[in-house]
Formats: structure tokens, C-alpha cells, sequence
């Protein structure tokens, strides 16, 4: 079953934010991260509106390198 969590922001580890931004999912996977706008079109799955949330889709096995880059742009969201 694919997933698809909408938010306000999302905050990908190796990428600038997202505005309006979207998370596929399939089992315990993320297919795709990007604007919602893009993924509406090319992935089908039951959609998870947040609503005004930042997501956050992390692999649960962050490297420190990772969790200090998150940190940094923590600080800097709007």
C-alpha cells in the first residue's frame, strides 16, 4: 500500500526545504520527496493531508555528519 503525507514544509536530510511538500511511501519505505504538486501526478496511494507540520523523512539510522546538517538547518527554518 503506498502512502502519501502532505505538509506544509518538508525537510529532507541532504536537500534544502520543501514548501508544500509531499513523502511517498510503500511499506516501510520512502519512494519519493518533493513538492506536492509534482508527486500528486506520478505516484497513486491514499493521501495524508498534515496540514501547517514540518515532516521530517529520515531513515532511522542518521549518521552524525546527518544529524549535525539537520541541526543546522533547524536553526535556520523560517
Amino acid at each position: 500500500m503506498t502512502t502519501i503525507l502532505r505538509a506544509r514544509v518538508v525537510l529532507p536530510v541532504v536537500r534544502p526545504p520543501v514548501e508544500d511538500g509531499a513523502v511517498v511511501i510503500s511499506g516501510n519505505r520512502i519512494l519519493a520527496v518533493g513538492r506536492w504538486t509534482g508527486l500528486q501526478g506520478e505516484h497513486a496511494g491514499t493521501v495524508i493531508d498534515l496540514g501547517e507540520v514540518v515532516l521530517l523523512p529520515v531513515h532511522q539510522d542518521l549518521e552524525p555528519g546527518e544529524i549535525a546538517r539537520l541541526q543546522a538547518v533547524m536553526a535556520n527554518a523560517p
